[in-house]
């Protein structure tokens, strides 16, 4: 939001190499790298799935597939828009304003114990979608 700006945090340092041309090694160590540093944030979100899979077997397949769309798809449509995603830049500032907020207020929210009204709120946004999209 601006309000706290650390110089620290906002230096950049590169480290230059040599470019070599890519191995089967390396894409094995970036591909083991990169599944080791997602194993914790998709882990229990998947195994919730399992759980839920589990307890009515007839949802198994609606889950697991909506499960991998919503984790394959923003990875898809950045690749294929990734060259057109330049007008952000412009918002870039306004954009890291509004997502300090947010993160401020469901901090405050964890704080207090009022996580609760999220729930509270998310079936009515969720009737609201519905009847915009699926009507």
């Amino acid at each position: 939001m601006g309000l706290f700006k650390p110089e620290f945090m906002f230096k950049e340092v590169r480290l230059h190499y040599q470019k070599k041309s890519a191995t089967y090694l390396g894409s094995f160590i970036v591909g083991f790298v990169f599944a080791a540093g997602w194993t914790p944030c998709i882990g229990p979100i998947f195994a919730a799935i399992i759980y839920a899979s589990v307890l009515n077997p007839g949802q198994t397949f609606a889950n697991i597939t909506a499960y991998s769309l919503g984790f394959c798809i923003p990875f898809i449509l950045m690749a294929l828009f990734i060259s057109k995603t330049k007008f952000i830049l412009k918002y870039s500032s306004a954009l890291m304003k509004f997502g300090g907020f947010i993160i401020v207020i469901l901090g405050l929210m964890v704080y207090f114990y009022k996580m609760i009204y999220l729930n509270i709120w998310a079936p009515t946004l969720q009737y609201f979608f519905e009847s915009l999209f699926f009507d």
